[in-house]
């Protein structure tokens, strides 16, 4: 092995395999190295930058050592005995003594500065929508529960929404210590729909709202979705003069309807 300065870098080790070889240096620069390399490591000290790079001969030279490493460590763990596998502790749940999520839960979606409203089970949530956002002009459902006027389906580009005044969609579940509804690609078809509408409105079955965010992350969603959010309240900026501003990055508001799923809905 040897030390020089190479290409403005002030330390470089070589390692000699017997061939007169260029090393392509990280810089873009060459240097004619007579004794030929394997690998060219080198720190700059004004950025702290540490780099290897294999030279353009020198291959097969580098495959053998890495050939012999393997085999190595693959003997070297032959030698070890393996630890027996330990079982990962009980988590406690952290929700004894509470009665009911829900007081807690509408509690929280207030403070988060969403709004929640009680509907009937089985009303026309089409003339509902209709009546309480009466200037959403483009209105998407996710869900076959509200009619909307805008199509959504798996082939829907995302950038298409953005138009959307109010987006619409069935949360599985909600969360009632933070006030969150649980969404995934499934209940949104279109990511950008809880995003890119001005309104969201998240409906949810008063039965399907667990107590904490540990039976949250119990449930199997988290797993078996492609995308998934925990949804808490609107989007909101407090960063410029501390004045608190909704709709900076995403929905201007989120509404959370507490409403019964249809008969006949095994989802959640």
């Amino acid at each position: 092995m040897r030390s020089y300065p190479v290409g403005g870098f002030e330390h470089f080790e070589v390692e000699a395999n017997g061939e007169e070889v260029y090393g392509e240096l990280s810089a873009g620069a060459y240097d004619r190295i007579t004794n030929g390399m394997v690998l060219i490591s080198g720190h700059d000290p004004s950025s702290g930058f540490h780099f290897a790079t294999r030279t353009r001969k020198g291959g097969k030279a580098a495959m053998r050592n890495r050939d012999r490493n393997l085999e190595t460590a693959k003997h070297d763990q032959s030698l070890t005995e393996q630890p027996s596998a330990i079982s990962l502790p009980d988590v406690p749940r952290f929700d004894e003594g509470e009665a009911s999520p829900l007081p807690r839960l509408k509690e929280n979606v207030k403070r988060m500065g969403g709004k929640l409203v009680e509907l009937e089970a089985g009303m026309d949530l089409t003339a509902w929508v209709a009546e309480n956002y009466p200037e959403a002009k483009v209105v998407c459902s996710a869900t076959p529960e509200v009619g909307g006027n805008r199509e959504l389906s798996d082939l829907t580009a995302p950038q298409s929404l953005e138009d959307v005044d109010l987006g619409i969609a069935r949360a599985v579940f909600g969360v009632a210590e933070t006030g969150s509804v649980y969404l995934s690609n499934r209940e949104l078809t279109v990511n950008a729909l809880g995003y890119l509408s001005q309104h969201l409105l998240v409906l949810l079955d008063p039965a399907d709202i667990v107590g904490n965010l540990h039976h949250a992350f119990a449930r199997p969603e988290f797993a078996e979705a492609r995308y998934s959010v925990l949804m808490t309240g609107p989007s909101a900026t407090a960063d410029i003069e501390g004045v608190l501003i909704h709709g900076a990055q995403g929905v201007r508001s989120l509404t959370v309807a507490l409403m019964a799923k249809p008969a006949g809905d095994a989802s959640a």
